[in-house]
């Protein structure tokens, strides 16, 4: 059995490993981002920002001896209103 390589492909594709990664990224981003209406993607960035900050506080209190029990289940900043959008559930 032969290795596919691109000469070898029939139809329209791409290397990504060609495209610089901040350029890649950019371009999944401008497509999904095309497809939310906007305010669901300053919905998504709000609740994305609480959590990195509930990680790093969590990060920056973590010990060796810090277990499960320790860990707050619900952050302090994020209330049902940011969990939920229009009439939406919690499940973004």
């Amino acid at each position: 059995m032969r290795a596919a390589t691109a000469k070898d492909w029939i139809g329209d594709s791409v290397e990504l490993d060609a495209i610089p990664p901040n350029v890649l990224r950019q371009m999944v981003q401008t497509a999904i981002e095309r497809h939310l209406p906007p305010d669901h993607l300053a919905h998504i960035d709000h609740v994305e920002r609480i959590e990195r900050e509930t990680l790093a506080e969590i990060i920056a209190n973590w010990t060796p001896e810090t277990s499960a029990e320790d860990v707050d289940d619900e952050p302090e900043d994020l209330d049902e209103e940011d969990l939920e959008h229009e009439g939406g559930d919690a499940d973004v």
